[in-house]
């Protein structure tokens, strides 16, 4: 599981190339549920354990092709906010730093 977080800090669940936001937890917090970002076209659900992110279960098939650059772009980003939010370093040293390693 990568760490990305939404424009708005949510954590958001990577797994075979589709990104899934948060929905709820079971009702004793064993399990989380995440519906595919593109809730509005894509009915795709997926199940994980709370403690160990383990893929439990997989409702439906994505409506649309997986997002493998998508994803790559977004852990950058979300990298490159956290080290300028918790170093001193200028600006342009962060960017080069987190898009190094970037294809």
């Amino acid at each position: 599981m990568s760490r990305i977080k939404s424009i708005r800090g949510r954590e958001i669940f990577t797994h075979d190339g589709y990104m899934y936001i948060f929905d709820a937890f079971n009702f004793n917090k064993t399990k989380k549920f995440w519906r595919c970002r593109y809730k509005n076209d894509c009915s795709c659900r997926i199940h994980t354990s709370t403690e160990t992110s383990e893929v439990l279960k997989i409702l439906n098939d994505h409506s649309y092709d997986s997002e493998a650059a998508l994803i790559e772009a977004n852990e950058a980003i979300t990298y490159m906010k956290q080290r300028a939010k918790d170093t001193l370093e200028p600006t342009s040293s962060v960017i080069n730093e987190c898009t190094s390693g970037i294809s």
